[in-house]
């Protein structure tokens, strides 16, 4: 599942029997010529399998996005819950990617607002994301994959950290999505810093400049980093990306969706 959320990874968990017609050796033949990143396949003995409830074959092979295909085929029926919950939340990036939505006209309320937004912006995204650990590079991986899945084409989907990014710039972007871990005593983390900084000190130069950019804000943290119930967990959960939500508000940027959040101690954390 992990090696599937992180996006350009090939993943495989199939019976291998022998025969060169088995789905083991067409997952191995896939593997071998995917170049796109790493691939990671599971053998298993029929025998050993055929019997275990929570056994799923499968191959996800991502390059088949690319032409409107699944990248996910399952081999039998029963799917694990685990696997079928990342579907499901795949399912739901792709349909928010996807520029089929219902229009202005048949949407009603916040559908209306969704579809009207993807219309007006759906020429290009760009995804910023700011990370420590790397959870919320995930986030944004996604979100450019299933971007791509949607619709989009692939070179008007940009992922990069937002200190790559020119905030002289900014004006000139339709849509911009953040994805925006916390570091520290709510800080924001290395690479994104330097975008933090610029934007606060050049924001006298962005004021006014910003009505035509619409933005998304998802924030990763821990509500109980600095203990549970305490006021500083209450403060910094968060913080860089409420922060960086109030800052784009104040110069003019048209909030595309209400900011998101993912909390460690949620079950399933920041998916």
């Amino acid at each position: 599942l992990r090696a599937m959320e992180y996006g350009d990874v090939y993943v495989a968990s199939v019976v291998m029997d022998g025969t060169k017609t088995c789905k083991g050796a067409m997952a191995l033949r896939e593997a071998s010529t995917f170049e796109e990143g790493p691939s990671f396949v599971l053998l298993a003995e029929a025998a050993a399998v055929q019997k275990d409830p929570k056994w799923t074959a499968f191959r996800y092979d991502p390059r088949l996005e690319k032409n409107g295909q699944q990248a996910f085929l399952a081999f039998n029926d029963n799917v694990r819950k685990e696997i079928q919950t990342f579907l499901d939340r795949e399912n739901i990036l792709t349909l928010i990617a996807k520029k089929t939505l219902p229009s202005t006209e048949t949407a009603e309320g916040e559908s209306a607002e969704l579809a009207a937004g993807l219309g007006d912006s759906s020429k290009t995204v760009t995804i910023l994301y700011t990370s420590d650990t790397g959870h919320a590079e995930e986030c944004a991986k996604a979100i450019a994959r299933q971007c791509r899945g949607g619709g989009f084409a692939s070179s008007a989907v940009r992922c990069a950290t937002m200190d790559s990014f020119d905030i002289a710039a900014l004006p000139s972007e339709p849509l911009v999505i953040f994805c925006i871990a916390t570091a520290g005593k709510g800080e924001f983390p290395g690479n994104g810093r330097g975008f933090w900084t610029k934007i606060t000190e050049r924001s006298a130069e962005l004021q006014g400049k910003l009505s035509e950019t619409k933005y998304a804000v998802f924030g990763l943290g821990d509500s109980h980093y600095w203990g549970k119930g305490t006021e500083d967990s209450r403060v910094n959960f968060a913080k860089p990306s409420r922060d960086l939500d109030e800052v784009l508000e104040q110069l003019g940027a048209v909030r595309f969706m209400p900011t998101g959040y993912g909390d460690d101690q949620d079950v399933d954390q920041y998916h």
